[in-house]
């Protein structure tokens, strides 16, 4: 068994913060830090639904509303969409954790505050590294609130080795006022053991992931045009051990553009780092990085020097192309982008400074 472990209550993508002291920690990490700290009071909802203006689209449909300055004040878009704060405020919410430890075990605590865990049913899932997943019903201990207790492994290990990870799905056991019987109020989950990573690339050299519905690639954006119309080739694909370099080129109207990616295997996830090389001829560009998708699965953790922003909105269809925002269509996965410098509204620190180098690195890792 090993000792790290996650209460992944929902199945998001989970942005991890970096450790620069101008990132905005993450709401679980937040009340941890609350929760450890008896001196320590926060983590209050300051606004649940964002206040904004109600908008109508030229036929008069109701548009939602629009956002009255540069921050959401909200956990809810001011159009009703949650914010990723409402997820990461349930998860620390959740009324049942669950941890592994190299000598105790499996150890489920209730994080509740006034309530034992008799109102509540669950279900063990074990999701071996070849795609099998064995079920089998869980009976919760009697504990009042802020207690632990060790339960045995509903589960035998399998010996061919690789990831396996064990996920308590917890329910209402009986109808609430506030929720019928058998909805789920928490999922939290637990790594067993961690299987040898592994690189893979295809035959043009981008990453092979499981959860990756696009490979990480060239982001270029900028006032021309001239970056959106860029052409890949992969020039070199070379193995160091079990660490992969690939070389691409990016071809514009204009010049190329040189991109290397490393993609490193480290405890449970990959290192990426990545470099380019912009000529003269792209001194117009205003944002430099990367950019993937993804399902929920996923933990993209921002190197030094990386910002990450999340959408369901590819760059082929920006919000500029709409006439309003409810005629976007939105994907069902995740758009990732992982920005090494960009133009802002704001100074920010790491202002684009074309032409020249750019480097950025990050950790895909599984949740």
């Amino acid at each position: 068994m090993h000792p790290h472990a996650t209460n992944a209550g929902h199945d998001l993508l989970s942005l991890l913060p970096g450790d620069r002291p101008d990132r905005t920690p993450d709401v679980v990490g937040h009340w941890a830090a609350i929760e450890s700290t008896p001196a320590l009071q926060d983590g209050f909802i300051r606004e649940f639904w964002d206040h904004g203006i109600v908008q109508r689209v030229s036929d008069g449909r109701p548009a939602g509303r629009a956002g009255t300055g540069l921050f959401a004040d909200g956990v809810l878009l001011p159009g009703g969409a949650s914010e990723a704060a409402l997820h990461e405020r349930l998860e620390s919410t959740a009324p049942v954790g669950i941890a592994c430890h190299r000598h105790e075990g499996i150890v489920l605590a209730n994080r509740q505050r006034s309530r034992g865990l008799d109102g509540l049913a669950a279900r063990w899932e074990l999701v071996l590294a070849d795609g099998r997943t064995l079920t089998a019903p869980a009976a919760l201990p009697d504990l009042r609130p802020g207690q632990t207790a060790v339960v045995p492994l509903p589960f035998a290990l399998p010996r061919d080795g690789g990831d396996a990870w064990l996920t308590l799905r917890v329910t209402t056991a009986r109808d609430e006022p506030w929720a019928p019987r058998g909805t789920q109020m928490c999922a939290p989950r637990v790594r067993l053991r961690i299987g040898a990573p592994a690189v893979e690339v295809d035959a043009d050299g981008l990453l092979v992931h499981p959860a990756l519905t696009a490979a990480p690639t060239l982001s270029l954006h900028g006032t021309s045009g001239v970056p959106d119309a860029l052409v890949r080739k992969v020039v070199s694909v070379e193995w160091d051990g079990e660490r992969v370099s690939v070389l691409a080129e990016y071809a514009g109207a204009v010049g190329v553009v040189r991109h290397r990616q490393e993609f490193t295997p480290v405890p449970d996830g990959i290192r990426v780092a990545e470099s380019a090389e912009l000529p003269e001829e792209f001194r117009d560009v205003t944002r430099v990085g990367s950019v993937l998708e993804t399902v929920a699965g996923l933990a993209v953790e921002p190197g030094e020097s990386c910002l990450v922003s999340v959408t369901h909105h590819r760059a082929e269809q920006p919000p500029t192309a709409a006439a309003h925002h409810d005629t976007l269509v939105p994907r069902t996965g995740y758009v990732v982008h992982l920005d090494a410098a960009h133009h802002g509204a704001r100074t920010s620190p790491t202002r684009l400074d074309p032409p020249g180098a750019h480097r950025w690195t990050w950790t895909l890792r599984d949740l």
